[in-house]
């Protein structure tokens, strides 16, 4: 009988944050927790459940070169995998965090388009949740610029 990796959360959710993750087992998965809050509520997202993998294998994309991050985000169970490439750790190791930024950044916004994916991915579409993707999209889109809009021109908001 195989042991299953057990999964621990960490509840944020009573120090005023949206987030649960997994226990950070190395300093790279404590960037991503002191990181994620700040991503998810510039995103307008709600509670979402993070999880941690540290892959063995650096994996390649077609259109970018070596992957610093990959996600699978459950929205049924609000939850995110992230995987970590061996070269994010070994950036998180030389203090390279404005690129494990740039890179996690574009990962978490995978949730924000994500319905829109899955809508586009369907073969028989409902116009409804065709437009409730659309929607759900922008609305993020829009609270990236009102809370752009805060630091830049406060006045805006009086």
């Amino acid at each position: 009988m195989k042991n299953k990796k057990k999964k621990v959360l960490i509840d944020l959710t009573e120090s005023k944050s949206e987030e649960y993750h997994d226990v950070p087992k190395n300093d790279i998965e404590k960037y991503l927790v002191n990181v994620l809050p700040a991503i998810t509520k510039a995103y307008g997202l709600g509670k979402i459940g993070y999880f941690f993998e540290t892959s063995r294998k650096q994996r390649t994309s077609d259109e970018n070169g070596e992957v610093l991050f990959s996600i699978n985000y459950k929205s049924t169970y609000k939850l995110a995998y992230i995987e970590i490439s061996p070269l994010a750790v070994e950036m998180m190791q030389n203090g390279n965090r404005t690129v494990l930024l740039h890179g996690i950044t574009h990962e978490i916004a995978h949730i924000v388009t994500s319905d829109l994916a899955d809508v586009a991915e369907a073969r028989c579409v409902e116009r409804r949740d065709i437009i409730n993707a659309i929607e759900s999209v922008t609305e993020s889109v829009a609270q990236i610029a009102r809370d752009l809009l805060k630091k830049t021109d406060p006045q805006l908001f009086n």
